[in-house]
């Protein structure tokens, strides 16, 4: 209103000024009405032009104004739209689990008998207490020859095709590294022979059987996930561990606390296809055939695009392997408090963590509500872990008891638990690959999830197994 009064004074007397200073005009010839429109018209004319350019004006910077923040809605929408689909991918690959097809788990009971928890894993897998009289030698290797050869027995009786895959073991202090691959090979290779005329008959051996050591530390999935990452040409893995006491108890009425075990699993990636191989290799072509014949005019190793060099009949065995357990990416804390509150505020971010790995707790992008469907944590029906005696682990487990009660989880980590450390001793470099079997086995029992729980000194890790989801089987 002022700004239109404003405008209406400086145009009339704009031009009045105009025209009485500026123009030369002859009044006395102009008659008194053309004297007042001549002062009247203009002002009102130029107003009326001002006030219509000033409101398109008004207008325009109105509708850049408008269009300026309906791009910057858009950019910000689009930006949104583009970090709501990174979050997704971020969780579906955390989620992405690693696929257990066969488990092993050969177990020296600390008691007479064996725990009760060992005789349910059967129907589900390969499982076997080792009795203390079957350890028998003065090194490891010696103690152990019979129960790993029994252990690969199952192993290529279930799936002969895991022959074709690299074998990935758990280092084991009490061996040399080279004396330690040597030996296992030694035995694989024997019991491949024993099996010729049956499991082999009529399969040619793979080419290219490779024995290593599983690299990094840590949680078992989480090293083969990373392993699948860095080898796109990785279809799979046999992994597995041992470890067996020395000698008996410094005292001559107090069993040895350290136990015996042979460990495994046999993990095949997700979605692997059926492939044929591009060409066959003629047997007078074999390098094999031809000890004199340059190494560059041998023929290379068939390969085929996901499954490297396992031949087709070792793909259609695996492929043809059920789905035991699937295992999902943990959490891991490197301090844990002694204290039972401060070790709940802790081991509360790492079941929160393992829950969202394991895909039963939903992690909602920004301020988004989270799903109250995908909230599945009381379907937890065991637990697995190696906190050992009550008087050891009591902090631990009363601290994890409070969290799952607290999640309504209707689990006793006393009653419906195995304690490894307890059960079957400590069990050295197997431990590991011994829970993550345990785990499987259990999964696969209950058809319910389970909560994997790894204590060593003043650390902890958390992680789900579960069976596998039924779009996967």
């Amino acid at each position: 209103m002022w700004m239109s009064l404003l405008l209406f004074v400086s145009s009339l007397f704009g031009w009045w000024g105009l025209l009485w200073l500026g123009l030369p005009v002859s009044w006395q010839r102009i008659s008194p009405s053309a004297i007042l429109l001549i002062h009247a018209v203009p002002p009102v004319l130029i107003f009326s032009l001002a006030k219509l350019w000033l409101g398109k004006r008004k207008e325009r910077a109105a509708a850049a104004d408008e269009q300026r923040k309906q791009a910057a809605e858009a950019e910000r929408l689009a930006a949104l739209a583009t970090a709501r689909e990174q979050h997704r991918a971020a969780l579906a690959v955390r989620r992405e689990p690693v696929e257990c097809r066969w488990a092993g788990l050969m177990l020296q009971g600390q008691g007479a008998e064996a725990p009760a928890w060992l005789d349910d894993l059967g129907e589900h897998g390969f499982v076997r207490q080792i009795e203390a009289d079957e350890l028998e030698g003065d090194s490891l290797s010696e103690r152990l020859t019979p129960a790993l050869t029994e252990w690969f027995t199952a192993l290529y009786e279930q799936a002969p095709g895991a022959a074709a895959l690299p074998l990935l073991l758990e280092p084991c202090p009490a061996l040399a590294g080279g004396e330690q691959l040597q030996w296992v090979r030694k035995v694989q290779l024997q019991v491949l022979d024993s099996l010729a005329e049956t499991q082999f008959k009529n399969r040619p051996r793979p080419r290219e059987m490779a024995c290593r050591f599983l690299p990094g530390r840590g949680l078992l999935a989480e090293r083969l996930i990373t392993l699948f990452e860095q080898d796109a040409t990785l279809p799979g893995a046999t992994v597995l561990a041992f470890d067996a006491a020395w000698a008996d108890s410094v005292l001559d009425d107090e069993p040895a606390s350290q136990g015996a075990a042979v460990a495994g699993l046999l993990f095949l990636r997700a979605n692997l296809p059926q492939s044929e191989p591009a060409a066959d290799v003629p047997a007078e072509q074999n390098g094999d055939n031809a000890p004199y014949q340059a190494y560059w005019q041998k023929p290379v190793a068939l390969e085929w695009a996901e499954w490297g060099t396992v031949p087709p009949w070792a793909q259609e065995d695996l492929l043809t392997q059920p789905k035991l357990a699937a295992l999902a990416r943990g959490a891991h804390a490197s301090a844990l408090p002694t204290g039972v509150i401060g070790m709940s505020k802790v081991l509360r971010t790492l079941l929160d963590e393992a829950l969202i790995n394991g895909s039963l707790r939903d992690l909602p992008f920004a301020d988004d509500e989270p799903d109250p469907q995908a909230e599945q944590a009381a379907s937890l029906a065991w637990l697995v872990h190696d906190g050992g005696s009550l008087r050891a682990a009591g902090g631990r487990m009363a601290a994890l008891g409070s969290l799952l009660s607290d999640n309504e989880v209707e689990l006793s980590p006393i009653d419906d638990a195995s304690n490894l450390v307890r059960d079957c001793g400590v069990l050295g470099s197997a431990n590991d690959v011994a829970l993550d079997a345990c785990a499987a086995l259990h999964a696969a029992r209950l058809q319910a999830p389970v909560l994997l729980a790894h204590f060593v000194g003043d650390e902890a890790s958390l992680s789900v197994t579960r069976p596998p989801l039924e779009e996967n089987v």
